[in-house]
C-alpha cells in the first residue's frame, strides 16, 4: 500500500511537471489536496527511494518534483505573484517524515525564536489604520511568516507583513498544518493564524489589507477570507505567540499615536 501510494505521488508530480496546464484541472487540484491530508501521509524516505529508482534524470530531485503541488497550496507569494522558497535547500536542511511535514518546514524560521507567554493584544487592521499605522508587503528569505514593525519618531508606524495568498486551498492547508502542529511545541503557523484572525476580524479589515497589498483574495468575497481564519481556530486554545515583541511595539505606538498624528497634522501635513 505504501509503495503504491508513493508511486502515485511520483507519477502525479511528473504529470504536473510535464503538462503546465494540468494544475488547472479540478480533479488534479483535488488530488493535490488529498496528498496533503494528515491521514494520507506516507514516509517520505520511501517516496525518495522509489523516486531514485523510477526517475532516470540525474539532475532531478524530489523537492523539485513536489514544487508544482507546493506552488498550488503555499500560503505566501512575492510581489510578482510567485512563491519565494528554495525547496532544495529546505529539503536538505533537515530530515523529513512525510510531505505534510516538509510543507510545514517551509514556514519555520532559520533562527531560534522564543515564545511569548504574556497576553499580547492584537487589534483589528482598520483600528490600527485609524491610528496612523500603515501596512506594507515584504518578503523574507529566512522566514516566510516574518512580521516587522517599523517606528520612527514623528512618523507613522509601519506593520510589514508577508503577502498572503487566500484562495480555495487556504482553509484546507491551514487546517492540516495546525492539526500537525499539535504534536509540536513550535506552533508557528497557529501563532500566525491567531494574529491574522485578529487583523482580519471584519470585512473592512480584509479590504484594508488588500488595498495595502499584503493580501491577495481569490475568493468570492472578503467575508469568506475572514471566515477562513476564524474557522481554523475553532476549538483551539490560545497558544503562546511568536509575535509578542511586534504586538507590544504596536500597542505602545497605538496608545501614543494621537501625539504623533497631531504633530504631523501641524508640522508635516503632506505626509498624512
Amino acid at each position: 500500500m505504501v509503495v503504491d501510494d508513493s508511486l502515485l505521488i511520483i507519477a502525479f508530480c511528473k504529470l504536473l511537471l510535464e503538462s503546465p496546464y494540468a494544475k488547472y484541472n479540478l480533479l488534479n487540484q483535488c488530488i493535490a489536496r488529498n496528498l496533503l491530508l494528515i491521514k494520507n501521509q506516507v514516509p517520505i524516505f520511501v517516496v525518495e527511494k522509489l523516486f531514485r529508482c523510477t526517475i532516470k534524470d540525474p539532475s532531478a530531485t524530489l523537492p523539485r518534483y513536489l514544487l508544482p503541488i507546493i506552488s498550488q497550496i503555499y500560503l505566501f507569494i512575492d510581489a510578482k505573484g510567485e512563491i519565494c522558497v528554495d525547496v532544495d535547500k529546505a529539503f536538505s536542511r533537515d530530515k523529513h517524515i512525510h510531505i505534510l511535514e516538509f510543507l510545514w518546514s517551509l514556514y519555520l524560521p532559520s533562527e531560534t525564536l522564543f515564545k511569548d507567554h504574556t497576553k499580547s493584544r492584537a487589534r483589528y487592521a482598520i483600528r490600527l489604520y485609524s491610528r496612523s499605522i500603515k501596512f506594507e508587503p515584504h518578503t523574507d528569505s529566512q522566514w516566510a511568516m516574518k512580521i516587522l514593525v517599523k517606528t520612527r519618531t514623528g512618523q507613522r508606524a509601519t506593520l510589514k507583513l508577508p503577502i498572503l495568498n487566500v484562495n480555495c486551498n487556504t482553509e484546507f492547508v491551514l487546517n492540516n498544518l495546525i492539526a500537525y502542529e499539535q504534536s509540536h511545541d513550535r506552533a508557528f503557523v497557529t501563532s500566525y493564524v491567531h494574529l491574522m484572525c485578529a487583523l482580519m476580524a471584519t470585512i473592512e479589515d480584509v479590504e484594508r489589507l488588500r488595498m495595502a497589498g499584503v493580501l491577495v483574495n481569490s475568493l468570492k468575497s472578503d467575508q469568506e477570507a475572514s471566515d477562513i481564519f476564524k474557522a481554523a481556530l475553532t476549538n483551539l486554545p490560545h497558544v503562546p505567540t511568536f509575535y509578542g515583541k511586534q504586538m507590544h511595539e504596536l500597542e505602545e505606538y497605538f496608545k501614543t499615536s494621537w501625539i504623533v498624528w497631531s504633530w504631523m497634522l501641524y508640522s508635516k501635513p503632506y505626509l498624512i
